[in-house]
């Protein structure tokens, strides 16, 4: 018997995993991703304002070189957000575009939590090690939160929030302990010299993350339908969703 997944799909007799095609436009990046068969495939660039061009002959191409069909996939999944207003939409509505045409269900991972998941990837991070995640918002604002990692994913310590020009304080006291990540870090520029953290300025969210991420979500049941599949935008200290027009 095939295992079911959300909204009626079926899992193939014999999967060991579903199949998901992951996008992340929220900032510089765009980046698209693969998880077949156990494997985990990307591609990831920086080109900032050229997420629109680039997005689809990505996502093509990724599941060509792959040999894998649109219709062998169970499950997309996009950066939700918060980020840059276009590249967050760009995502949203490609998810919800081919969700809709091929009737998948469609996993929104919160894109502070996907470059989390992305820098204790790539440093490594021991359980319990604390991440600070920012992503620029305008001049004076930034997008932030605060993870722990615990086993194979990162754990929210706090909600996701804006800080302007006036709010310098991180989220968590920052320690030897912590990491701040992001292309924002400056904004925590006092605290993290007077902690002496790590910090990586040049993370940014990674389609991978979103993909693995999506993988627990969907094992959760929290895959959505994708007419559902909406961005989240902060403004102030509160989230608002806006479906993409």
């Amino acid at each position: 018997m095939s295992q079911g997944l959300p909204h009626g799909r079926e899992r193939r007799v014999g999967a060991q995993a579903p199949t998901v095609l992951a996008l992340e436009t929220s900032t510089a990046a765009c980046s698209v991703a693969l998880l077949v068969d156990g494997c985990r495939f990307e591609d990831h660039r920086v080109v900032a304002r050229e997420h629109n061009r680039l997005i689809l002959p990505m996502i093509d191409a990724l599941l060509r070189v792959h040999g894998v069909e649109r219709s062998r996939l169970d499950a997309i999944a996009f950066g939700r957000g918060p980020g840059s207003f276009t590249g967050v939409r760009i995502a949203a509505g490609i998810a919800q575009g081919i969700g809709l045409g091929l009737e998948l269900p469609v996993v929104p991972i919160s894109s502070l939590a996907a470059l989390a998941h992305a820098a204790a990837q790539a440093h490594a991070l021991a359980g319990g090690a604390r991440i600070v995640a920012t992503i620029r918002s305008r001049s004076d604002e930034i997008y932030v939160a605060a993870y722990r990692v615990a086993g194979s994913l990162c754990i929210a310590l706090t909600d996701e929030t804006i800080a302007n020009a006036a709010s310098r304080e991180p989220p968590i006291t920052l320690d030897a302990q912590t990491i701040v990540v992001g292309d924002a870090t400056s904004h925590y520029a006092a605290a993290i010299a007077a902690a002496g953290c790590r910090v990586d300025a040049a993370a940014l969210p990674r389609a991978a993350a979103v993909a693995v991420l999506a993988l627990a979500a969907l094992e959760r049941g929290e895959a959505v339908a994708a007419a559902d599949a909406l961005p989240v935008y902060l403004q102030g200290t509160s989230a608002w969703r806006k479906l993409a027009q």
